[in-house]
């Protein structure tokens, strides 16, 4: 939607005005042509407006800009423009202005941000780490807890691999698990988180294979097994004193039947001598 203005006193100059324009602002001809410029423009997109016509005629270029203004038609997003034309002295006597509606574009955008707000704040809210990464192993998505675990930048993730996060000893394992979720659509792992300061802790993965922006994905989240791991191995150390008690017990059983048996023998020994005599 194209128009000109005379550029000293903002004066729409045309004797018409396009009707795509009247159409997405819900203006009427009469309320444009012929017009001051304050009396067509919103009052509060009018500030930037006037800045720009007069930054495109001290830099004697074009600018273009993006704004939101409030028209009877309703809110309206737009990237506008504004060229100046200089007459044979030098003179910026007009403006050839032009005006591209996004509105349906911009609100597309809005939605998606809100998704996207509302995903990250489910993401985030998990308790354990989330990841989300493509079949050749680039992050894409991930929560704060990832990083605050890792002690890695989101900058740094960016720049990582997922087997990146283990041990040389388990890297085959957590590969070879990561090609089974793809080919199976699910899958899990035990094995050890390994953190920016090589420190290990034990963590319990799950994923699962995912189309993501038309691309197979694997989403997926991490527990700490931390707790549970130290509770096996209480009970496996608490077991193995249990047969270690076990046995001293029957040792010391089998100690107190051959000292029992000794000692009846010997008062049988006793009285059986008593009586022959």
């Amino acid at each position: 939607m194209t128009f000109a203005i005379i550029s000293r006193r903002f004066v729409i100059a045309y004797s018409w005005a396009q009707l795509t324009f009247l159409t997405a602002t819900g203006l009427k001809k009469e309320q444009v042509v012929g017009k001051y410029i304050e009396e067509v423009i919103p009052a509060t997109s009018l500030p930037i407006i006037l800045k720009n016509y007069q930054a495109a005629i001290n830099g004697k270029k074009r600018v273009e800009w993006e704004e939101e203004s409030a028209y009877p038609a309703g809110n309206k997003f737009g990237i506008v423009s504004v060229t100046p034309v200089f007459d044979e002295q030098g003179v910026c006597n007009m403006l050839v202005g032009s005006l591209h509606d996004i509105t349906e574009l911009k609100n597309k955008e809005n939605e998606i941000l809100k998704e996207k707000s509302l995903s990250d704040s489910i993401i985030n809210s998990l308790p354990g780490v989330f990841y989300l990464c493509s079949r050749q192993g680039k992050f894409l998505r991930w929560n704060k807890n990832f990083e605050i675990i890792t002690m890695y930048s989101g900058e740094e993730i960016q720049q990582m691999h997922p087997l990146d996060f283990f041990s040389s000893e388990e890297r085959e394992l957590a590969r070879q698990k990561m090609i089974n979720t793809f080919t199976e659509g699910e899958g899990s792992l035990q094995a050890d988180f390994l953190l920016k300061t090589n420190e290990k802790i034990p963590y319990y993965f799950t994923g699962k294979s995912i189309d993501y922006e038309g691309s197979e994905c694997l989403m997926g989240v991490g527990i700490d097994f931390s707790e549970r791991v130290k509770a096996q191995e209480k009970i496996r150390e608490t077991t193995q004193q249990l047969r270690q008690l076990t046995a001293h017990l029957q040792k010391i059983r089998e100690e107190e039947r051959k000292r029992i048996g000794r000692e009846i023998h010997d008062e049988l020994g006793q009285q059986l001598t008593a009586i022959k005599m």
